[in-house]
């Protein structure tokens, strides 16, 4: 006989703040969701949240929801100028991530990352990934999933005659801790 799982949704949160006490507190009320479409978020909302962080505010549960339709994406800042990027970072905390548009034959940077793991996840067409020293070529079809580690080198490009789009994600979110490499061919 199966037994009906128990109702959490009464169970009080607790904080930091509050170990040693004898009390929990009660769960705070839970925000509505936000559904940001791929638009930059503004300083505010990132101000506002490191705020509520700083201060030890709790959230019982936050996301973010980005609409795939709503999705504006902007052109890269180096590199093959045919890319382009939708930023999802303002809306994380811990890691960095973007979805990228490789039209046929564009091409990222080679580079090793020495602070960032990066994880690629391949939404629509085929991607290839150069890894290691000398580079491997590992295709990714749409739904592949690739890990690579930081002190690895690496390049994320385009060889189809489709457009790819990827999903990067790294983390911790630090920038700048990149080695970049020559092309290959």
């Amino acid at each position: 006989m199966c037994e009906a799982p128990p109702d959490v949704s009464h169970r009080p949160t607790i904080s930091l703040d509050s170990i040693g006490d004898t009390a929990a507190r009660p769960e705070p009320p839970r925000p509505a969701h936000r559904n940001l479409s791929l638009k930059p978020l503004t300083a505010d909302v990132g101000r506002d949240l490191a705020f509520a962080r700083l201060v030890g505010q709790t959230a019982a549960m936050g996301y973010t929801i980005f609409q795939a339709d709503e999705s504006e994406f902007q052109a890269a800042q180096r590199g093959d100028q045919r890319r382009s990027l939708a930023p999802l970072s303002g809306a994380l905390h811990t890691m960095r991530a973007n979805i990228w548009r490789l039209p046929a034959g564009a091409r990222g940077g080679r580079h090793i990352e020495h602070a960032q793991e990066e994880m690629f996840v391949v939404l629509e067409g085929t991607a290839t990934l150069l890894v290691g020293d000398p580079p491997e070529r590992v295709e990714l079809p749409r739904g592949s999933v690739a890990v690579v580690e930081t002190e690895t080198g690496q390049q994320l490009r385009n060889d189809s005659d489709a457009e790819a789009v990827v999903l990067i994600v790294g983390a911790p979110p630090q920038q700048g801790k990149a080695e970049h490499l020559p092309d290959v061919d």
